[in-house]
């Protein structure tokens, strides 16, 4: 699940490389994930 995440992150990342807020709210939304399962 986290690999799949984390190619999905990837991907928003590249569409959102103008939009750097958005990749913000996505980088912490993946670190609490990552809290969420223990990682």
């Amino acid at each position: 699940m986290i690999s799949t995440w984390q190619k999905f992150n990837r991907s928003i990342t590249k569409c959102s490389a103008t939009r750097p807020l958005y990749s913000m709210i996505i980088d912490r939304y993946t670190d609490s994930l990552k809290l969420a399962v223990g990682e």
